[in-house]
């Protein structure tokens, strides 16, 4: 069996079958079936199919003299198939390898970088060491390429106040491709075991579809709520908390923000405060944390250091981790 999903719309399904009886019916969408779960045209076996529509010979062979010239199903070199389910797994393959191509690509996008930054630090680390401004003319173009894409594809990201104070219009979500999140929510869950199931993304496509975000909204919900799942079978289980993490995030963008005041050297910000930044370990307990009570995250800003330096954007806590984070 495929366990693939496909799209069913009633409206087709009723004005296609108003004119066929109950056992013609009951026949056809038995065959249907049949034809998805196999991907393809399925033996024209009479006694087994018979007996897979829960029919008589007698019954079944009637039923399918009508299907017959009524278009409904085609025999084809010994097999019986539809043109309808034809065009439809057609498309579906089309769009599973446009899909897996385009989540290998992001894949391997996300490796390189890793790698380019990876060397820069490598560069930086052989470098004699400089202070002052020699210091910062000698960083070696590709490291401060680098670390500049990075800050601007955060700040993107996560800002939600231009430098006058005034609130953006929301970012567009990104969007990916249906059927080519599979590895992305995979890796999210850390979920690597064989379960054919796992590639049925349609309820979450369909999020993506309406406007939700894979890095903002799917992710962090995977992440937080994928080791308390012990049915590792599919993702419908996410559907819900990651649509109350999108509507909470698209509130969020419509509320004014109250600025902080930013850090100086003679009030630094961990007097009282605890610094996490984001993507580390400390947010994604957070999220974390988050998803568990009901509430939602901050959104980031600026955070800066006891100098008074902006080292990122993160947002600070009572503590370093979540109430519930039992540390060494």
């Amino acid at each position: 069996m495929s366990g693939i999903w496909i799209k069913f719309f009633p409206t087709d399904w009723i004005t296609g079958v108003m004119y066929l009886s109950d056992r013609e019916r009951g026949v056809y969408i038995t065959l249907l079936a049949m034809m998805y779960d196999a991907e393809g045209p399925i033996p024209d076996d009479p006694k087994r199919l018979a007996r897979a529509c829960g029919s008589t010979p007698g019954a079944y062979a009637a039923a399918m003299r009508s299907l017959l010239n009524e278009g409904k199903i085609h025999r084809e070199n010994g097999m019986l198939f539809n043109e309808k389910a034809r065009e439809i797994l057609l498309d579906r393959s089309s769009r599973v390898e446009s899909a897996k191509n385009a989540a290998e690509a992001r894949h391997q996008g996300k490796g390189e970088e890793k790698q380019r930054k990876k060397s820069a630090g490598a560069m930086r680390a052989d470098m004699p060491a400089q202070s002052g401004r020699n210091a910062t003319a000698m960083r070696p173009d590709t490291e401060a390429e680098a670390e500049a894409e990075a800050d601007a594809r955060r700040i993107v990201r996560n800002s939600t106040t231009e430098p006058n104070g005034s609130t953006p219009s929301p970012a567009q979500p990104s969007r990916a491709p249906p059927g080519s999140i599979e590895l992305d929510l995979r890796a999210a869950a850390d979920w690597h075991h064989e379960e054919p199931r796992l590639a049925i993304t349609g309820p979450i496509d369909e999020l993506l579809a309406q406007g939700a975000d894979l890095e903002l909204d799917v992710i962090p919900v995977v992440k937080a709520l994928a080791p308390k799942v012990k049915a590792r079978r599919g993702w419908t289980y996410f559907v819900e908390a990651i649509r109350e993490a999108w509507q909470a995030r698209l509130k969020a963008a419509q509320e004014p923000h109250k600025e902080i005041d930013r850090p100086t050297p003679a009030t630094p910000a961990t007097s009282s405060k605890a610094r996490v930044l984001v993507d580390s370990p400390e947010w994604e307990a957070w999220a974390g944390h988050a998803v568990a009570t009901g509430k939602r995250m901050p959104t980031p800003r600026d955070v800066y250091d006891e100098e008074g330096r902006r080292i990122g954007q993160g947002w600070y806590f009572d503590t370093q981790w979540p109430p519930t984070r039992k540390t060494a």
